[in-house]
């Protein structure tokens, strides 16, 4: 086998970026730089101010090394203040245990520093300062326990309410989001209000946070505001009509929120003390500060005035360094931020422009569906009305016959809802189709689906036995949809079940129910696959499924429409290899009142003359013989030129119009028949393809008196012939 060498040259042409050939630097790059100049500039300031700090501390070293002790005494008070206020600011904010004990030893400090200041101070002027200087010290001291106390407490009620919080978000999350039924009509309202209990847990802790942080009244309102909305989430939330374990996990839910709420307003309350104490606090260490710096100032020297000016100079020169940083701060983050906001707005020009694509998308999409729908009902139409001609004689027909007749009927019936459903695509995909409900006997539907299977499982050699009840299993359903679930699911077991497999198809009535059982011995569920068994997109077996086609939301869909009935599904399986077992429940419902069956219409009293214009010849043709039947007479026309001249040698009182007929369409068509029949009291009905709302509009807009869309049922086609001359609104 030869290989050929691979081509340096990329894929699209293009030279690989060489040293002197670079990619231009992302946007993410540049943000990385400015970063890492900003760490840079942060840590050369940060080194040069501990330098300049350094220098100023050997220079107070050495003032105080030849100060004489009256002196260094006060200035040990000085700095013993200082850092005693610090290191109390520290645990208060902190809690470290260590700055605790510095504090101690600082106050012991102090107190062997103002001993030593009233042994060397003479005059009786420096007497009353070391008075004062103590008298002061003692409330600094009484009010830095107090601080200290309070922030201890502060801590524990932080614990205890970060405790609370993570109660109350359990609760919320494995003890009710999780057991809490979302299906059925209530479902959405409470995936609302658990959205919004969420929120006013979370908001709760931000507006705690948002307080501490800035003291403002207002974050303290917001917890009142989120406590107040939550419970009357809560109360919108009993109202859907839970369960007892549901009621009982909200209790629960609202008892743990009262204790994490009131635990916020605790922490609330020490932080007004704590910001009382800590205010009570600086203005005594400022006064203790201001009586020390008066001892200095009336004991010193001059070499502290100079220690002092330089200190100043120090500390100038590092204010200095901090401004530069943050004046290359400013300019780094302008040439990282400025091409970082020019890549947003084209992102967000580049997103718009998607959202005009898919808006044009959509709306290519529904006018597909609208010319589809048209293209569907077209053949429809002529296979609709030659059945029901059919239907006219079935009683001359022989029995096998009339079974298939029967077939073909409700085929053409479920396809021309399929054909309805397909046109209104949004509805289907928000879950908001329509059930025509009437009461189905489950037993019946289910014997006719396994019927219209027939050749399905005859093709795959599988043993079919329907098991059937006594009397019949009545509920309130549509038989279409129920038709379909019952399909769905015998296909499902058609397709996972070898060939020669065994199928049970069982009807019973059980505690008020009708249930409907599918059990085969195919492939079987494996216990990991069973609770993921009616979700979207999800397939036991891929390859099998692949082979035998599907996309995977047959038993998503029948799942829903059992839902949609008030009923519920199950699936049950011994493990793979063992077959599965699928059990619909539908509310069972009382017999309905015995009526006669229904026979196809017969010929209205009055005949009339009837013009049907259509370019389908099957479909006109069709429609005429089953208006013949009824004695009407029908003139057939193609076109709009022929319909005219049909109509001026027929006079006809019904006119049944095609849209979509070649030259002049069938709106132009029915203005033409309007100006030419005046008040002669024709009555004109567009007969089409078209169904969307909009079609509709314009053909009343037309001049129509109604809008009926392909298919038309014999029953509809003979209440709009008797009905001729009273038009309707769509």
């Amino acid at each position: 086998m030869r290989v050929r060498a691979a081509s340096c040259k990329p894929p699209d042409g293009k030279r690989s970026p060489g040293p002197y050939n670079r990619a231009p630097m992302t946007t993410a790059g540049k943000l990385w730089l400015g970063f890492g100049l900003l760490l840079a500039l942060l840590v050369g300031t940060g080194l040069f101010v501990a330098h300049r700090l350094a220098a100023i501390e050997r220079a107070l070293v050495t003032i105080m090394a030849v100060q004489e002790p009256a002196t260094a005494a006060t200035y040990e008070m000085a700095i013993n203040v200082i850092t005693t206020r610090s290191s109390v600011l520290h645990y208060a904010a902190s809690g470290d245990v260590a700055e605790r004990a510095r504090v101690a030893d600082l106050m012991s400090d102090f107190a062997r520093d103002e001993l030593q200041f009233d042994r060397v101070a003479q005059s009786q002027p420096s007497r009353a300062l070391g008075g004062r200087i103590e008298e002061a010290y003692g409330a600094f001291r009484r009010q830095a326990d107090s601080l200290m106390t309070t922030s201890d407490r502060q801590r524990a009620h932080s614990a205890l309410f970060g405790k609370r919080f993570d109660e109350v978000t359990n609760l919320l999350d494995a003890g009710l989001r999780t057991h809490l039924d979302t299906r059925g009509k209530d479902g959405a309202r409470r995936i609302i209000d658990m959205g919004r209990l969420e929120a006013d847990i979370g908001g709760v802790s931000a507006a705690l946070g948002d307080f501490l942080r800035t003291r403002e009244n207002r974050h303290r309102l917001r917890v009142a505001f989120h406590e107040s909305r939550f419970k009357i989430t809560l109360t919108d939330l009993r109202d859907t009509r839970l369960n007892d374990d549901e009621s009982a996990r909200v209790a629960r839910l609202e008892s743990a929120f009262a204790h994490y709420v009131s635990e916020a307003r605790n922490l609330i309350a020490l932080a007004d003390e704590s910001q009382l104490v800590d205010q009570r606090f600086i203005a005594n260490s400022s006064a203790l500060e201001q009586l020390v710096d008066l001892g200095i100032r009336s004991l010193a020297r001059t070499d502290l005035v100079e220690a002092q000016q330089s200190a100043h100079q120090a500390i100038r020169t590092s204010l200095i360094a901090v401004l530069l940083l943050l004046v290359a701060g400013i300019l780094i983050g302008a040439g990282t931020a400025i091409p970082t906001a020019r890549s947003i707005v084209r992102a967000d020009q580049d997103l718009r422009e998607r959202m005009r694509e898919l808006a044009n998308s959509h709306a290519r999409k529904d006018e597909f569906l609208g010319v589809l729908g048209h293209e569907l009902r077209n053949p429809l139409a002529p296979l609709s009305n030659t059945l029901n001609v059919l239907q006219t004689r079935a009683l001359d027909l022989p029995s096998d016959v009339r079974r298939a007749l029967a077939i073909m009927m409700r085929q053409v019936r479920s396809m021309s809802r399929l054909v309805d459903e397909l046109l209104d695509v949004s509805r289907i995909n928000q879950g908001k189709i329509t059930l025509r409900r009437e009461p189905v006997d489950l037993a019946i539907v289910a014997s006719e689906t396994a019927e219209d299977l027939g050749p399905l499982i005859q093709a795959h050699q599988h043993r079919l036995e329907v098991v059937k009840p006594t009397w019949p299993s009545w509920v309130d359903a549509d038989p279409t949809r129920l038709a379909q679930v019952t399909a769905n699911l015998l296909q499902n077991a058609i397709k996972y079940t070898p060939d020669g497999g065994r199928i049970v198809l069982e009807v019973e009535s059980s505690d008020g129910q009708a249930l409907l059982r599918v059990t085969d011995n195919g492939i079987g569920i494996s216990a990991q696959m069973l609770p993921l068994v009616f979700e979207p997109f999800i397939q036991g077996d891929p390859s099998q499924s692949r082979s035998q086609g599907g996309l995977g939301i047959g038993l998503t869909l029948v799942n829903r429409l059992v839902e949609l009935h008030g009923g519920r599904i199950t699936v049950e399986s011994p493990g793979l290899g063992r077959g599965s077992t699928f059990t619909v429940r539908l509310p069972a419902v009382p017999a309905p009142k015995t009526t006669a069956k229904a026979l196809p219409p017969s010929a209205p009293s009055r005949h009339r003359r009837i013009l049907l214009v259509d370019d389908n010849h099957d479909s006109a043709e069709s429609m005429a013989i089953l208006l013949r039947l009824w004695g009407h007479h029908v003139e057939v026309a193609h076109d709009g030129p022929e319909a005219l001249e049909a109509a001026a040698a027929q006079q006809p009182d019904l006119a049944f119009l095609d849209i979509g007929l070649p030259g002049m369409d069938g709106y132009r068509l029915a203005r033409e028949l309007r100006a030419w029949a005046g008040d002669a009291g024709l009555t004109l009905i567009a007969l089409t393809g078209l169904g969307r709302e909009g079609d509709r509009r314009r053909a009343m807009e037309a001049g129509f008196d109604r809008h009926v869309t392909k298919p038309v049922t014999p029953e509809t086609l003979q209440a709009i012939v008797d009905d001729a001359h009273s038009p309707q609104p769509t």
